[in-house]
């Protein structure tokens, strides 16, 4: 009896496991792209890889020759950086290389990117449309979760190459959460300091300059 009762604990662990698992958010996220790359969905024609653009489980990515791609996955924490030519395909919680494909240079990101990830397209859509009267959230004392935001993104700052934005999509989804559009202007300055080539970062920088007023960082 006490084995029957085992068996069928046990199995009711997997089953919320599997469940868990099956509705956990996935966000593959482009968090650098150089050179000519492009994507094919399904039966879809190959479009171009955007900065920040999700990708998604069965995508085929190409690689021209001399171009770059960088991928992280939110569920697994995975970090892949691919040099062209080259082709792969997206999984669920890595890709796979083509035959002849230069192997991916791989890292782990720590929890606090994993959850920037996620965070990340909805973040980058809303600061595509900031439009109207930007409530810039002031006051007296400094807010705690500012606080705590700014040390957590020094330390991933300063861990991080010189080009790696990542650090800086987690910092500008506080800011934007926290309504600190001063402070996000400034940063997203240096994000496009970090990555002049990123049309996104651009595109982003521009419609918060044309909301604030004149560049940040000035």
């Amino acid at each position: 009896m006490k084995s029957l009762h085992r068996a069928c604990a046990l199995a009711i662990f997997w089953l919320l496991t599997a469940s868990s698992l099956a509705t956990e958010r996935v966000t593959i996220l482009v968090t650098k792209v150089e050179g000519q790359v492009s994507y094919t969905s399904k039966q879809a024609r190959a479009k171009p890889v955007e900065a920040f653009m999700q990708l998604h489980s069965g995508d085929r990515v190409k690689l021209a020759s001399k171009a770059s791609l960088q991928i992280a996955w939110s569920n697994s924490g995975r970090q892949e950086s691919w040099n062209g030519p080259s082709e792969l395909q997206v999984g669920e919680v890595e890709s796979k290389g083509s035959a002849g494909a230069t192997p991916a240079e791989v890292k782990q990101l720590p929890p606090l990117l994993k959850q920037a990830l996620n965070r990340a397209p909805t973040t980058v859509g809303e600061v595509k449309q900031l439009s109207g009267v930007l409530f810039i959230r002031q006051g007296g004392g400094e807010n705690s979760e500012l606080t705590k935001a700014r040390e957590a993104y020094a330390g991933l700052r300063q861990s991080a190459a010189p080009d790696d934005l990542l650090p800086d999509l987690y910092f500008l989804n506080e800011l934007i959460s926290l309504k600190q559009y001063q402070e996000a202007q400034k940063l997203l300055t240096d994000m496009h300091k970090r990555q002049p080539a990123n049309q996104t970062v651009e595109a982003m920088k521009k419609r918060m300059d044309d909301q604030m007023g004149g560049e940040g960082g000035k």
